[in-house]
């Protein structure tokens, strides 16, 4: 039987790589040094989570996906050409796929959460920590997706 737990964690683990490599690539771009500025604060931290989830999946013995891991390089590749973080719009695109990723990231710690009561290969993992810091980054990130917004999405003439 194929365990359900593993393949979940192998997905978000090919997410946090992929949110891992686009902070990098935004922390570089100078088009924006507010965004440059959050992606270096949050880059480690989101390394840091990645790190927890990948030793949870060791915790619960799950295999290598190597298929998995070729989609995530793949997805990597195809997200880097759709955001154009040398433009305002693939920036602002960029930011809004971390807050949502970040999302889906609370998520997670929530579903461990509730399997951990049925499932004792997670115990030791302080999952209302990890909650509570992908809460305050998604806040960060929400912030300054807003912000972007208002700049980068400018309302036609037409429209006034």
């Amino acid at each position: 039987m194929t365990d359900q737990l593993a393949i979940y964690l192998h997905d978000h683990l090919a997410g946090a790589r992929f949110a891992v490599s686009l902070l990098a690539d935004l922390r570089e771009q100078k088009l924006n040094p507010e965004v440059a500025q959050c992606a270096t604060q949050l880059l480690p931290e989101i390394e840091q989570d990645r790190e927890a989830l990948e030793g949870v999946a060791k915790a619960i013995g799950a295999d290598a996906h190597t298929l998995k891991d070729i989609g995530a390089w793949i997805a990597q590749k195809a997200g880097r050409a759709k955001f154009t973080i040398s433009e305002p719009l693939g920036v602002f695109e960029a930011v809004e796929f971390l807050a949502l990723g970040v999302q889906g990231k609370m998520a997670l710690w929530n579903a461990l959460e509730a399997v951990r009561k049925l499932d004792d290969r997670l115990t030791g993992l302080d999952l209302a920590w990890l909650l509570a810091r992908a809460r305050e980054q998604h806040a960060r990130l929400e912030s300054l997706r807003v912000k972007l917004a208002a700049d980068v999405l400018p309302v036609a003439e037409e429209a006034r």
